[in-house]
């Protein structure tokens, strides 16, 4: 399913402003903060505490790229897509959908509300989107005299591996990302007139697909082409160099230490939310420049060629390979070791009570929290039922940052039973159970943490190839290493497909 919603999304997303960095949209938002930041000069990453361990792991975890690995702009660039994303997956859209048609929430990416109608509505939005900024930076102490940029908060964010996790950031810099998002969707959610830069129109998301949608009353509807920053357009370029100076003055205004800093921050504000009157639907919004870029309602494609390397990607990250860990060492010294004993033991018992005895080999991969699974061991078949012993590696990887990661080492005991044997095929469901250790940290995650491992196939296939072969085929295999079960546990959930081999001892 999630492989679906990544391809989906290849095509179609909700509206959301300037792009933010995904598998399929480019870190738009994230590049106008940092252009504005480093032109206002601050948040400075020179001048950054050194990072707490857990804000360390999670700079290693990131669904985003962080040029530069300072926590002031790891707060930035979170709170920047916060407004977009919240604490989701970047390719969840199922959750991503209910954000963007949060009827209150529109403010967040500077469009009207239900009840911004009529000819004051423009005003009426804008005004939203600037008390959102105003909120943002009081959140942050920014509208203070004095600032205080050791103030820390937890945020709830979404990491590639660890998924949804708390992590105290910086307060000051989360919620000026916020705040700097808002403000740059005024460039893409409102029309302007690009002399003046005075905004002649703000667009409708929330009511745009209903029935009783009326342009001349509820605002244009968002149009998809203005999010993207990387078309080879001067009307785009322009926009972008727009936004990266509102949001470099916003900044300043901030910064600046002379006192009066609020009058300041809202003069500025008055300024970037400036309208130019008289334009609606029937002068065509004193003909804006908007209304000829537009190439679909609502929803932007990300570039032709986007789907066809998603789907690549896809398929190269169930195959890709990285270094092995050193596997027997961890078979020694971890939950491996019971395991390794049954292993060494069992054959010495085979004939003494009819079983028979295999070598068993799967390869596996799963997209629901991507991994990949190598996985070996011995197995011995009695009547209906067969037990084995085996242990796996089980590399993870990130569909949103198109990561590797070592993952976990698996050491498990199986119990399978056949439903239907026939000549040609038989039929069975399997158990597992056993110990997970993970191989790298994560926040809160030490780095050899053992835990628990569950697993199991609903309904597999066994087809014999030979008297000595036989090939095993497991479209419904769920697992779940759970490598940490102190406090609140980790778990790296799969649902995975996975195909075997039997070979006769």
């Amino acid at each position: 399913m999630r492989a679906l919603v990544v391809l989906l999304l290849a095509v179609a997303r909700p509206a959301a402003g300037f792009e933010i960095e995904s598998p399929v949209t480019t870190g738009c938002h994230e590049a106008i903060t940092v252009a504005g930041a480093r032109a206002a000069g601050f948040p400075d990453p020179a001048a950054a505490p050194r990072p707490t361990e857990d804000q360390r792991r999670a700079m290693d975890d990131l669904t985003f790229t962080l040029r530069d690995r300072d926590v002031w702009t790891m707060a930035l660039l979170t709170g920047v897509r916060s407004n977009d994303l919240r604490d989701n997956e970047p390719i969840d859209l199922s959750r991503l959908v209910h954000i963007h048609n949060d009827p209150e929430d529109q403010p967040a990416h500077c469009m009207r509300k239900q009840e911004h109608d009529g000819p004051t509505g423009d005003a009426a939005a804008l005004q939203a989107c600037r008390d959102f900024i105003l909120n943002q930076l009081a959140d942050g102490g920014l509208l203070e005299e004095a600032l205080d940029l050791d103030a820390v908060r937890p945020v709830s964010m979404y990491l590639a591996f660890r998924g949804r996790v708390d992590v105290k950031l910086p307060r000051f810099a989360y919620h000026l990302g916020k705040a700097i998002h808002a403000l740059e969707d005024s460039y893409t959610h409102a029309f302007r007139d690009p002399p003046t830069d005075r905004v002649v129109h703000v667009a409708n998301w929330i009511d745009s697909f209903a029935a009783s949608y009326v342009v001349a009353r509820d605002g244009y509807h968002h149009i998809g082409a203005l999010d993207d920053c990387t078309r080879d357009d001067p009307r785009a370029r322009d926009r972008v160099a727009r936004a990266t100076l509102s949001v470099t003055r916003l900044i300043a205004a901030i910064v600046d230490p002379a006192p009066g800093r609020r009058a300041r921050i809202e003069a500025m504000l008055d300024v970037a939310f400036a309208q130019k009157l008289g334009c609606d639907s029937t002068n065509r919004y004193c003909g804006a420049q908007e209304l000829n870029e537009e190439t679909s309602k609502g929803c932007s494609a990300s570039g032709g060629g986007t789907s066809i390397g998603l789907a690549l990607l896809v398929l190269v990250l169930l195959c890709k390979k990285g270094g092995r860990p050193d596997l027997l060492r961890f078979v020694r010294t971890r939950g491996g070791r019971p395991l390794l004993l049954i292993a060494v033991l069992a054959p010495a018992t085979a004939g003494a009570d009819g079983n028979r005895w295999h070598f068993d080999a799967r390869i596996g991969g799963a997209l629901e929290h991507a991994a990949q699974a190598t996985t070996v061991g011995v197995g011995a078949d009695r009547g209906r039922f067969t037990a084995a012993a085996l242990v796996e590696w089980n590399p993870w990887f990130s569909l949103d940052t198109s990561r590797a990661k070592l993952g976990a080492f698996n050491a498990y005991l199986t119990l399978s039973r056949r439903w239907y044997e026939g000549a040609s095929f038989s039929l069975y469901s399997r158990a597992e159970a056993g110990t997970s250790t993970i191989l790298f940290e994560l926040v809160g995650v030490d780095k050899g943490s053992t835990g628990l491992y569950l697993g199991g196939s609903l309904l597999g296939v066994r087809v014999p190839v030979t008297p000595c072969v036989a090939l095993t085929f497991d479209p419904s295999h769920f697992v779940m290493p759970i490598p940490q079960l102190a406090g609140f546990p980790f778990y790296y959930r799969q649902y995975r497909i996975s195909v075997g081999i039997e070979v006769a001892l």
